[in-house]
């Protein structure tokens, strides 16, 4: 729970919530229970899922310009969680200057492309190989939308930071919280 930046409470792990993290360095990361994409309690096929797809495409989109990132998803007593690295981003950027242009001639039409792809498979008349085949093109391909996903994050980030700074050079006494309870 977190009063202010000065007031972080580390909640413990208790006795009827028990778990064990894989390696000691995650348990210095922060972790989020995001309860607007995670709503609730997940299984483990699909959590395993989330960890090995949809995390691998959100960090390739999330490294802009060569930029490292990573992100981490974890099930915890059946809810999930999620750490990721900060990752600099310049508002000149090549590739946020551009961004409108990439989601109008290359993410959008290569989306549609893929979502008609999969609406126009056959499911009832395809072997077991046909259907194998097309399970493994679509995590390929829910990779790559979460790695377009991941590079949408880019310009909403680069906002964010600049609210951040621009309220704690107007208001001296602000701590780095502060600031999100504009957004509200």
């Amino acid at each position: 729970m977190i009063d202010s930046e000065e007031n972080v409470k580390i909640l413990p792990i208790t006795a009827n919530f028990p778990f064990e993290w894989e390696s000691p360095r995650h348990a210095e990361m922060s972790w989020q229970n995001d309860r607007l994409h995670f709503d609730g309690q997940y299984s483990p096929l699909a959590a395993w899922f989330m960890r090995h797809y949809m995390a691998a495409g959100m960090a390739a989109g999330r490294s802009l310009g060569g930029r490292r990132a990573s992100l981490h998803f974890r099930r915890i007593n059946t809810f999930f969680y999620r750490s990721f690295d900060h990752v600099e981003i310049e508002p000149e950027d090549e590739a946020i200057r551009h961004f409108g242009e990439s989601w109008d001639n290359e993410w959008l039409p290569e989306i549609m492309r893929n979502h008609r792809k999969s609406a126009e498979f056959d499911f009832a008349g395809a072997t077991v190989q046909g259907l194998l085949k097309h399970l493994e093109w679509s995590l390929n391909t829910v990779t790559r939308h979460y790695e377009i996903h991941g590079q949408l994050l880019g310009p909403g980030q680069i906002a964010s930071e600049l609210l951040e700074s621009l309220y704690l050079d107007l208001y001296e006494d602000a701590g780095r919280l502060d600031v999100f309870k504009l957004t509200q």
